[in-house]
């Protein structure tokens, strides 16, 4: 009814301990999706927000779609937000992160904004020294519509590894069908 959101650590160990609830740090509003950097230094926490202007879930009016980043370094007991990256509405509808995810570089993000049809890129140690970071400090990439000219609704995002070693992400069109690739630049690949 708050519209908030949670980043709940729990214990996935073989033992009498599996389960057990670590920590609990506070996110942005209706976290949808989550990542941890690969060296385990960082979180990143897509915070959805599904606002009245598009399904009417919260209906908060302060509350704002944001990407949260953690810093993990010390453990989930230890485990802290360090900022919080608002989201600002596109021309192309409001900016609601879905899903989420870490190059292999442990610095770079990538996630996809799903109302409005983008994906989001940042770098966590760019965002680092900015106040109140928002969608205007960040790079974002407009996904094309398909043949027919439906939109993609941007939903899953998922890292790879070329053949020759280069890094690439491919996002999943939820309402066209297709599936987009794009580069660590931002740069758009292909569309499938």
């Amino acid at each position: 009814t708050r519209c908030g959101g949670t980043v709940v650590f729990v214990d996935a160990t073989d033992s009498d301990a599996f389960g057990t609830v670590l920590a609990e740090v506070e996110v942005g509003p209706m976290p949808d999706a989550i990542d941890l950097s690969d060296d385990g230094q960082y979180v990143a926490v897509a915070n959805e927000r599904d606002g009245p202007d598009a399904w009417g879930k919260c209906l908060v009016p302060t509350a704002t779609p944001s990407i949260s980043i953690l810093d993990a370094s010390g453990g989930p007991a230890k485990a802290k937000e360090l900022y919080r990256i608002e989201m600002k509405d596109a021309d192309t509808g409001p900016r609601e992160p879905e899903g989420v995810v870490f190059s292999k570089d442990n610095d770079l993000v990538v996630a996809t904004l799903q109302d409005s049809h983008e994906v989001v890129l940042f770098r966590v140690s760019e965002m680092a020294g900015k106040a109140s970071p928002t969608s205007d400090d960040v790079k974002i990439v407009h996904l094309p519509a398909n043949a027919l000219g439906a939109f993609p609704w941007p939903d899953g995002v998922a890292r790879f590894l070329d053949a020759a070693g280069g890094e690439y992400f491919a996002t999943a069109g939820e309402w066209n069908d297709t599936f987009s690739i794009l580069d660590g630049a931002g740069t758009l690949v292909s569309t499938t």
